[in-house]
This record gives C-alpha cells, structure tokens and sequence, in this order.
C-alpha cells in the first residue's frame, strides 16, 4: 500500500527501525541529522529506493522527508533472485545520486538551478516545465540542496520561472529556452 507524503514532511526517521521503500512519485531529501545543510547527503528521485539497510534490519541511517509532494510504498522482498536485483538497483541508484549531488554543489549556480528545476520536472513526468507553488521547494530547501543563500535562490528563481501574473506563452517559451540552454550547459560539462 503506498504511502503519501506531503512537501517537508518525513518518511523515514535516521535511528529508527522500519521497511524498504520504493519512492513513486515525487523527490525526497536523505540527510544524515544534526549537520544542518550540510547533512543532506543525496536526492532520491521516483524508482529509487529508501532505507535499503533495513533489509539487514539495521536502523535507518538517514532521515528522508519530501522536497515535493512525494509517494512511496513499501519494498518487501523475500527471495534471494529479488534480494540480488534490489542490491544492483542499489547501487546503481547510489552512483547516480553522486553524480546528481556533485552537479547540484558545483559549478554557476545557473547550471545549478536548471539542472535541480530538470529533476523536478522530469519526478512530475518530464512534460510540463511550469511549476505551480504547491509543486516547488520552499526556498530554504531549494538553498539547503543548492548549497547556496536563500536570497541568491530568490534571485535565479526569479530569472528562470515566468512570472505569476501576465504570463504570456512567449515568456513562457523564453523560461523554457532558457532551461533547456542551461540543462544543456549542465550535460556537455560532466
């Protein structure tokens, strides 16, 4: 049965016992507690799995709790076939959030901020690059992943997003162009 979980709410609980879980919908924040920003450890995104060490009963390591609006459900796995595939999935999952988290912590905080927006619209299905409120970070949360001030968040936000009110489809098209420029940016430099 999944489970919904609301933008800034916990998941998993760093310390405490639990099942694995398959994020379904949504991107959640893992952060190892008490380090503050510097605590957030990777983003998981939808397919990917949370609380892995659970499966050797071990405590979770890390606190999980929604960036977005998220879904996950429980992955019971009982058979060694599966035991072995949901271990590959692991790891495989562990070298892309690398990745994803040196691309979030490195480079112009334009190329920055257009590759976080790219992993939010493609968590909500990859086809609509406009974003309402409800569906974007706080702002704290958007600095705390980007390893920037709130104040600079506001600032690139203001740049890429259309504004709110007397959106026309051109500027639109201009937010859009110029997401895809800097996700371009993003891809040809790693």
């Amino acid at each position: 049965m999944s489970k919904s979980v609301s933008k800034g709410s916990p998941l998993l609980i760093q310390g405490q016992t639990g099942e694995v879980w398959r994020l379904l919908h949504g991107v959640m924040v893992i952060k190892r507690e008490g380090l503050g920003d510097a605590g957030i450890v990777n983003l998981a995104l939808p397919g990917d799995l949370l609380g892995v060490e659970a499966s050797g009963g071990m405590p979770y390591t890390y606190t999980t709790y929604a960036l977005t609006n998220a879904w996950a459900m429980p992955d019971r796995t009982d058979c060694t076939e599966a035991a072995t595939t949901l271990l590959y999935d692991g790891l495989l999952q562990l070298q892309r959030q690398s990745e994803t988290m040196v691309r979030l912590r490195t480079g112009s905080i334009k190329v920055r901020m257009a590759y976080l927006l790219k992993l939010l619209a493609d968590s909500l299905g990859g086809k609509n690059l406009c974003f309402s409120d409800a569906e974007l970070p706080t702002l704290k949360d958007f600095s705390s992943v980007l390893g920037t001030a709130s104040q600079t968040v506001c600032r690139e936000l203001d740049d890429f997003l259309p504004k709110q009110f007397g959106t026309s489809n051109a500027s639109a098209q201009v937010w859009t162009n110029k997401l895809a420029h800097a996700t371009y940016a993003v891809s040809a430099a790693v």
